[in-house]
């Protein structure tokens, strides 16, 4: 999709495509190249692919099921600057590199990984989905434990991790000093399933459930609500992993039934 002139290439439009079950995504990462995706789909594969113009290129692809027997299905992926996909599936995480296509099992980190996070450092965190979260640092993991599961996690870039867990609440976890705070109320979070949660780059918080959007302001706890019962909103519903930030045009995207809304 070209926001600038509204035109849309579907990638069944290229035939070396097809054969791609990209009808089936189960999530989408940026790559550091430019206009290049990391995809994943059903069946442990993933495809980097590239826009040039108004076409869809394959760049890369490859499956899990050529490393693990057990890896289950892929939930997230993220890349980081030096090269590297981690991907973190339902059984196991893995680490792929861009380069030399070498795609090694990260054996101590053990259970399903829901998030996937760089800091500015270089840091690879996960965030567990039976709770947990795993600071991944020289080939070296450290848990720090939790009493809740999580859905989503987001690094605001000011030293806090923001959390969403699975029954609904919003919890801060400061990295400097090892304290969980709970933003739940907050947050004007009711116990709603919570999809997904990023930060932007001023560092309010984009908190996604199925119907509303909620928009926290951290620096003077300011909080609006976008809801899918809005006027303006022409949406029915919002989807899981389905929200990304575009730093540059500080604009977010969102994903769901019938289709993409940008706030």
């Amino acid at each position: 999709y070209d926001a600038s002139s509204e035109t849309v290439s579907h990638y069944f439009d290229n035939p070396e495509l097809r054969t791609y079950a990209l009808y089936q995504i189960r999530c989408i990462t940026p790559s550091h190249q430019p206009n290049t995706i990391w995809a994943a789909y059903y069946g442990n594969r993933i495809v980097c692919l590239q826009r040039q113009e108004m076409q869809i290129k394959v760049l890369k692809s490859f499956t899990l099921d050529d490393y693990s027997n057990e890896s289950g299905e892929i939930d997230c992926m993220v890349e980081d600057s030096k090269g590297n996909l981690w991907i973190g599936a339902q059984n196991a995480t893995f680490r792929y590199n861009v380069a030399s296509g070498a795609v090694n099992q990260i054996v101590d980190v053990e259970g399903q990984v829901a998030s996937i996070a760089i800091t500015s450092t270089g840091q690879v965190w996960f965030a567990m989905k039976d709770g947990g979260l795993i600071r991944y640092h020289k080939q070296k993991p450290e848990k720090i434990e939790t009493t809740f599961g999580i859905n989503s996690f987001a690094d605001d870039g000011q030293g806090h991790f923001w959390i969403a867990t699975s029954e609904g609440e919003i919890i801060r976890y400061d990295v400097t000093n090892g304290i969980f705070s709970d933003f739940t109320t907050t947050c004007g979070m009711e116990g709603n399933v919570i999809n997904d949660i990023i930060a932007d780059s001023k560092g309010n918080l984009w908190i996604v459930s199925n119907q509303q959007i909620r928009i926290f302001d951290q620096q003077t706890n300011a909080l609006r609500n976008i809801s899918t019962a809005d006027e303006n909103v022409e949406m029915q519903r919002f989807l899981p992993h389905a929200v990304y930030y575009d730093k540059e045009g500080q604009v977010v995207y969102l994903g769901g039934i019938p289709g993409i809304t940008t706030v």
